[in-house]
């Protein structure tokens, strides 16, 4: 197993010292809603004309990020179980209705991911490959390929997730959060984004300063290739501060956390405005306290074409304990790009929200080969999927 050494890579293009200013956001289209309801959903889902949405499986326990296999079945990091799940649809009908356990004890499981056919699960203190699987799904192997990342917390808001992607240079990157609400952390593997070989040699960190990416994406089509990610703001300075963020990711930037909140705003912990000047902006901010988690790039064909290359995010919703009775989020949300940059949101599924609190909390975001958009709720143990059907 290799140890991690976290080293800050040089920058790669003379572009990435570019320090846009923080994109403004434009209105979005208006669009007309319809309402969808299935039963043992306790209020309707609402979806744009054109599309509608489904219970893919229920009775799941806290299921986070998912990876679809070659053979159709769906896996996912059950976080609060420490388990690795496989989902499997034996009826070919659309839902999964096989529960398969592939791997337990891994401690806050988040993420997980195909490379080359094997499969990766992030825990919140290491890495590890599963293989060989038995008829019941369980692996038979679980290698550790790194086993020395930063765990615990340092207070209620310290992040335990560890998120896992695939980039077009076949290195695998790995997003680690922030200890704490709004400290200086002392290890720099903390609230940073990092990558490293497939076989887990070589970790080093990518950009630094993001108090929890837990979503990163690359978009389609660029070149040179963009990481994409969402932050999540501090807490406790209010209900309408800070907002939360959409970053583009790029190596070697520090991106203004613990110092610095929103378009280089400094922190009143730390009150410096001059450190705050030098940092990266986010090119879209979030709505305060929304809690945005899953991204993906829509890259399918059923749905309308202008959707091709936008994110899709999944937002997690506020916290009773900095929003009080206002609930903002719990819903899946289209970024739309234009130029290379998003220039407006607009929601894609809502209706999660039930009195002062919510049935649903939207986690991680697949796309279907079949084009429609898989989306899973820790909250209520569902996988909705979210199809256009013209």
């Amino acid at each position: 197993m290799a140890r991690a050494v976290p080293l800050v890579v040089s920058l790669l293009l003379a572009v990435s010292a570019i320090r846009p200013a923080s994109a403004q956001e434009g209105p979005a289209p208006k669009l007309q809603y319809h309402a969808v309801k299935q039963t043992g959903w306790p209020t309707a889902l609402e979806v744009p004309l054109g599309f509608t949405v489904e219970e893919a499986a229920a009775g799941l326990t806290s299921p986070r990020f998912m990876a679809l296999d070659a053979d159709g079945s769906l896996v996912f990091g059950s976080h609060t179980a420490g388990k690795v799940v496989r989902l499997r649809d034996t009826k070919r009908v659309g839902r999964f209705d096989l529960q398969q356990e592939v791997a337990s004890n891994l401690t806050y499981v988040h993420r997980v991911l195909f490379v080359d056919g094997k499969l990766y699960a992030a825990a919140e203190d290491r890495v590890v490959l599963l293989d060989k699987f038995g008829a019941d799904g369980r692996a038979g192997i679980v290698q550790t390929l790194v086993d020395d990342l930063p765990a615990g917390a340092r207070d209620l808001y310290g992040h335990r997730t560890r998120t896992l992607l695939l980039g077009p240079d076949h290195k695998v990157y790995l997003s680690i959060g922030s200890a704490c609400d709004v400290c200086e952390d002392d290890n720099p593997m903390r609230a940073a984004v990092l990558r490293m070989d497939p076989d887990g040699s070589n970790l080093e960190v990518v950009a630094s300063g993001l108090r929890n990416s837990v979503g990163i994406a690359f978009r389609p089509r660029t070149d040179p290739p963009e990481l994409w990610g969402n932050d999540m703001g501090r807490n406790n300075i209010g209900p309408d501060i800070p907002p939360d963020e959409l970053n583009l990711i790029q190596p070697g930037l520090d991106y203004g956390w613990p110092y610095c909140y929103g378009d280089r705003q400094p922190n009143p912990e730390f009150n410096d405005a001059d450190r705050c000047a030098t940092t990266e902006p986010p090119r879209m901010a979030y709505p305060p306290h929304w809690s945005p988690l899953g991204i993906v790039f829509y890259d399918g064909t059923s749905f309308p074409a202008d959707y091709r290359g936008d994110a899709l995010v999944a937002f997690h919703g506020s916290a009773i304990d900095q929003t009080g009775d206002v609930r903002g989020g719990y819903n899946v949300v289209r970024i739309h790009f234009e130029g290379g940059q998003p220039v407006w949101r607009q929601e894609l599924l809502r209706g999660f929200i039930q009195g002062a609190g919510a049935w649903a909390r939207p986690v991680g975001l697949v796309v279907a080969p079949d084009g429609s958009v898989l989306v899973s709720d820790d909250w209520g143990g569902r996988i909705f999927r979210v199809r256009y059907t013209g």
